[in-house]
């Protein structure tokens, strides 16, 4: 009904027929397969978080902590998880059986390791069985994930020379032939404007969105996309073109780069104290797991404060001395995880606080602990090794563009004079690629706030040197 009704409109717009047909088939397949393709979406996600949702969850089964509580408290940092989580916890609360509930989640996912991940828990809810079974799946799924990523590291490599052949070879090859040949255009000056400032950044980004979507699913944290910085390239790339007073393109930079310096700062300030947290946390597992059988929480506290770890060192002591000020735990415990505001240390304090609680010998699980974030940890600089290459090459690609560019307007000087217009169009599209390739560069990380400062740096060395070696 949508289709035709659509199909109707365009009908009654343009009075093409083929057109309307088009849009008819379009729409109607949109609609037709939509629903498959978010089921494969949230099929994905679901498959990126499981590794680390089912160490979490066998560590709180082997403490001795019930199910269901241990599938809420794992759950909580995994949204896609999370959401079937609460329709088994609320179908629990009518009364209906936990073996029941997970049978139909079973049966609603058509992903094998799901279904593997689903089946595994069934049995060790009716078995009884401790959950060895289920780190050791979280851990075969984590080294598959390192596999795809290899792959889809190779496949970064193809997209990268695609890239390079779109912003650098295209838009020569348009200058080149617009200058020898003006009559294959017509109108010069508009059609570089239509090719350098929309044609050639549409198809980057395009490309990149394609990229992005093989991008294996992990349950690494993935900001949302902040596409804030092209459009601020677009702003200053508008300044560049127009004939604007100097002081105007000066102070419209100072404002931008004001809004870049709020945006940033902040957030670059809070990731680089969650990765020195992070660099800590094994340290401070470690000697957990060397205190002796039977050590109460202020002596954990106090090892741990002592041990020159930083910030964790820092808020410890504070937890300590909350303790000796007689606060209630299940504060002190909220009050450590807010100060340290990373969700893997989260995790740690979850399950010291549930060991303390149940009475388990708090070493051992720390010694587990420790060993799972470490995998985690290597997984994340695996990861992190593995795309960096194909991101600095994008970034050479950038440095490549105004060698070429630059070159190529020399070549041109020898047939016809260039203009200031052109000049200022190519300076504007570099900006532009600068922000798109900053932009990626970021989503590769998952770290928007590092978007702007690869902007920043990738903008001031292409135009440096494109005006190096034009002459």
């Amino acid at each position: 009904i949508i289709s035709f009704f659509i199909a109707i409109v365009v009908f009654l717009l343009y009075k093409e027929v083929l057109f309307s047909l088009a849009s008819f088939v379009l729409i109607f397949l949109y609609v037709v397969f939509l629903p498959f393709v978010e089921k494969e979406r949230r099929e994905r996600k679901i498959e990126g978080e499981l590794p680390l949702f089912l160490k979490n969850f066998g560590t709180l089964i082997n403490i001795g902590f019930p199910f269901l509580e241990s599938l809420k408290i794992s759950s909580r940092d995994f949204p896609s998880i999370r959401e079937e989580v609460e329709i088994i916890a609320r179908e629990s609360e009518k009364g209906r059986s936990l073996s029941k509930s997970l049978k139909d989640m079973y049966d609603k996912f058509g992903s094998i390791n799901i279904k593997r991940a689903i089946a595994q828990m069934i049995n060790s809810y009716e078995s009884g069985s401790d959950g060895r079974d289920l780190k050791y799946l979280g851990g075969e799924m984590i080294s598959n994930q390192r596999h795809k990523i290899k792959e889809y590291s190779s496949k970064l490599s193809l997209i990268s020379l695609v890239f390079i052949m779109v912003s650098v070879v295209g838009p020569t090859f348009l200058i080149l032939l617009s200058v020898i040949n003006p009559l294959v255009f017509g109108n010069i000056s508009f059609d570089y404007r239509i090719a350098l400032l929309v044609l050639f950044p549409s198809l980057s980004i395009l490309l990149f969105i394609l990229s992005k979507s093989l991008l294996p699913e992990t349950a690494f944290k993935e900001e949302k996309s902040d596409f804030s910085v092209i459009g601020i390239a677009y702003v200053l790339s508008l300044v560049v073109i127009l004939n604007t007073s100097v002081y105007v393109k000066i102070g419209v930079i100072l404002v931008l780069l004001l809004f870049i310096g709020k945006k940033t700062l902040p957030k670059i300030i809070e990731e680089r104290k969650k990765e020195r947290v992070e660099n800590e946390i094994s340290n401070a597992l470690l000697i957990m797991s060397s205190l002796p059988e039977g050590v109460n929480i202020e002596e954990i506290f106090t090892r741990i404060g002592k041990a020159n770890l930083g910030i964790i060192s820092e808020e410890f002591n504070k937890a300590k001395n909350q303790i000796k000020g007689n606060v209630r735990e299940d504060i002190v415990f909220e009050d450590l995880k807010k100060g340290l505001k990373t969700p893997l240390i989260g995790k740690v304090i979850d399950v010291l606080k549930y060991s303390l609680e149940v009475g388990v010998e708090v070493n051992k699980k720390m010694g587990e602990m420790a060993e799972d974030i470490l995998n985690y940890l290597e997984i994340r600089k695996e990861m992190n090794s593995s795309l960096s290459m194909q991101k600095y090459s994008l970034m050479f690609g950038i440095a490549i563009m105004s060698i070429v560019s630059s070159n190529s307007l020399n070549v041109i000087n020898n047939i016809e004079k260039v203009g200031a217009e052109l000049i200022n169009v190519i300076v504007a599209y570099f900006l532009i690629n600068s922000a798109i390739v900053a932009w990626f560069s970021a989503s590769l990380e998952k770290k928007n706030s590092n978007s702007y400062v690869y902007f920043v740096v990738l903008s001031i060395i292409s135009i440096f040197i494109f005006y190096y070696f034009y002459k």
